[in-house]
């Protein structure tokens, strides 16, 4: 899970800003809170960033993709780093990019009550890892298993220079290479210790949906796997899209609609037997590594025949956006409720009903429990989600763009006098909580 999250220099985000989980002292739906015994942490299940337009909403979700991009997959030796800054000051243009993290990773086991609680942060230039540090939270004590800070020596922890696989292979991380990036990327196997590498994961396993993205292949679940489909299929019909079912269809490569070396190249870094997702005019594949061949698969909705009730097939171009985007964000919130993952979605509003939005978000909190490990954390314009009989004051978060053009991003807990039986919508709307737009269009027009 997030506990933590600030972001500096990034984009629009000019001065740092903090993102904090842990609940606060209010008790409206506290029976949902994740509960961490150990660290007698309580965290949220969820939060809902609002904002006007160009208030910094998808600035703040692109840092999420930037940073999972960089430590996951990294940069090419001697290219640079695609780090941007905030681009309306020179000073700021020259200054490095910062992002910390404090999570909370289970064990490899899964066992919930076995969670640890690790601080990894990193500032990058364009050209160079300036900083990058990796701590270990204990109930009493917080460890540095290692400091980097570009000019000088590099502090490692016992631990690791115990590990001498590790050890080696962290001193020859490249000056545009994160040590995370590094050591994940060689024979983890042979290391002693298995620290760098859980936080690894939770990066790879944390999932991002923008409104231009589609969810993994994870995530739609493997197409030999039956009971997802059939469960989304469900979901749909109980959700009155008209779609009934989900199914995987064979595609002959003869009338495949990716040339071969696109193919080849989506599938380079996959390993034999896995699948990756492709999208081409709202189209959804599965294309699938079997040896020295693949298989391809499209994904198609079943609607009832109103005479006959058998099942007719529609490519996804006939479906309405609405309905394909709620495909794209149903294995979330199906897979959220299985406690699987923190998920961080862009625009949860896009093309989607605000009601169906509710049903979304309510069926999702209903299963949380002090036991829960997951949390969906989104942007939205939709002001019907403002509503404390579902969301907590302390899950509440809006962007304001200043008039410097940097944003700030502030929590609506921070506001005095917001009771909880007071509608924070009207308050919002009012401009009494900021993160609303400007308008003046009519004094232009006039003029």
């Amino acid at each position: 899970m997030l506990i933590s999250f600030d972001l500096e220099n990034w984009r629009s985000f000019r001065d740092k800003s903090a993102f904090n989980l842990t609940a606060s002292r209010e008790k409206q739906h506290s029976d949902r809170l994740p509960h961490f015994e150990k660290y007698d942490l309580r965290l949220l299940p969820t939060a809902a960033i609002y904002g006007g337009n160009a208030s910094g909403k998808s600035n703040f979700f692109s840092a999420f993709q930037f940073a999972q991009k960089i430590i996951t997959e990294g940069v090419r030796v001697n290219a640079a780093i695609p780090v941007l800054p905030f681009r309306l000051d020179i000073q700021s243009m020259k200054n490095p990019t910062y992002f910390r993290f404090v999570i909370a990773v289970p064990k490899e086991d899964n066992n919930s009550t076995q969670d640890e609680c690790y601080e990894y942060s990193f500032a990058v230039s364009y050209s160079d890892v300036i900083e990058e540090e990796l701590i270990q939270i204990k109930p009493s004590i917080e460890k540095s298993l290692f400091k980097r800070v570009k000019g000088k020596n590099t502090t490692f922890d016992d631990s690791i220079k115990r590990d001498e696989n590790l050890y080696n292979i962290l001193n020859s991380t490249r000056n545009n290479q994160l040590f995370l990036t590094n050591a994940a990327s060689q024979n983890i196997a042979r290391y002693k210790t298995n620290q760098l590498i859980r936080v690894y994961r939770w990066f790879e396993r944390l999932t991002l949906v923008g409104t231009d993205m589609r969810v993994s292949t994870q995530l739609l679940w493997d197409w030999q796997q039956k009971d997802g489909l059939r469960l989304m299929g469900d979901v749909l019909e109980s959700l009155g899209t008209g779609v009934t079912s989900l199914d995987f269809v064979d595609v002959s490569p003869e009338v495949s609609p990716f040339p071969t070396g696109i193919i080849e190249t989506l599938l380079e870094s996959s390993q034999n037997g896995s699948s990756v997702l492709a999208h081409q005019n709202k189209q959804r594949y599965l294309i699938r590594r079997n040896d020295d061949s693949y298989e391809i698969k499209q994904l198609v909705s079943g609607h009832k025949d109103i005479k006959s009730k058998s099942i007719v097939r529609f490519d996804l171009r006939n479906e309405s956006d609405g309905t394909v985007r709620v495909m794209d964000l149903l294995p979330c919130f199906l897979l959220a409720m299985k406690n699987n993952g923190v998920f961080v979605i862009d625009e949860l509003d896009h093309s989607i009903h605000t009601l169906l939005i509710s049903e979304l978000l309510r069926c999702y909190l209903s299963s949380c429990s002090p036991h829960s490990r997951s949390q969906i954390i989104f942007t939205t314009h939709d002001v019907m989600q403002m509503d404390q009989s579902l969301l907590r004051r302390d899950e509440l978060w809006v962007t304001g763009r200043k008039n410097d053009g940097s944003t700030e991003l502030i929590p609506f807990s921070s506001y005095k006098g917001i009771r909880k039986d007071k509608s924070i919508r009207t308050s919002y709307l009012r401009g009494q909580l900021g993160g609303v737009p400007r308008l003046h269009l009519s004094n232009v027009i006039e003029q």
